[in-house]
């Protein structure tokens, strides 16, 4: 009964492990690709400013 016992917490242990490292990878994925989708934005309003020939007064 203990042996059982034991072994189902390594398992959950071990499936908590595995699903936070999952978790991680989600959001160091997301963190990437909308810190790139900020920089593109941020490329195209410098650009579109600096065309226009705003200052850039407002943010």
């Amino acid at each position: 009964m203990i042996a059982t016992c034991s072994d189902q917490v390594l398992l959950c242990l071990k499936q908590a492990i595995i699903s936070r490292r999952r978790i991680w990878l989600q959001i160091t994925e997301v963190f990437h690709s909308s810190c790139r989708f900020v920089s593109r934005l941020w490329t195209a309003v410098s650009s579109s400013t600096a065309a226009s020939g705003e200052s850039d007064t407002h943010q």
